[in-house]
């Protein structure tokens, strides 16, 4: 529903900070490509682009991530801006997942750091 307003998940969670007090100058989405697959990558490929073309310079980061999945959104994004950054995660619990489902969540973000060590984060 919130997505048919918007382009991206990016720019929808720029407009729900935005709803919540946060002065909209000091949030900008940066949305990758649209793809099944890797978008933690692709989100990190998107942000690292718009680092190198900006003119804001930027200390440090703190990124917004969900359960398990944080430990390998803050690898990625820490892997490929080269370690120049303060890199901050925050890792909210997943609300709707029960304790089946976080198990399993568990394991796939495991398997997932694997992929993206070994395959993805080389280059």
């Amino acid at each position: 529903e919130y997505l048919t307003k918007f382009n991206s998940n990016a720019e929808l969670a720029r407009h729900r900070l935005i709803s919540f007090g946060i002065d909209s100058a000091r949030i900008i989405a940066t949305p990758g490509d649209r793809v099944k697959i890797n978008r933690t990558l692709t989100s990190a490929l998107a942000f690292r682009k718009w680092l190198r073309t900006s003119s804001i310079h930027v200390k440090g980061i703190n990124i917004f991530s969900m359960g398990p999945h944080a430990r390998r959104t803050w690898m990625t994004f820490d892997k490929l801006l080269d370690k120049k950054y303060n890199i901050g995660i925050i890792s909210v619990p997943d609300l709707h997942a029960n304790t089946e489902n976080k198990v399993l969540k568990t394991i796939r973000e495991t398997l997932g750091i694997l992929y993206y060590r070994l395959i993805l984060l080389p280059y």
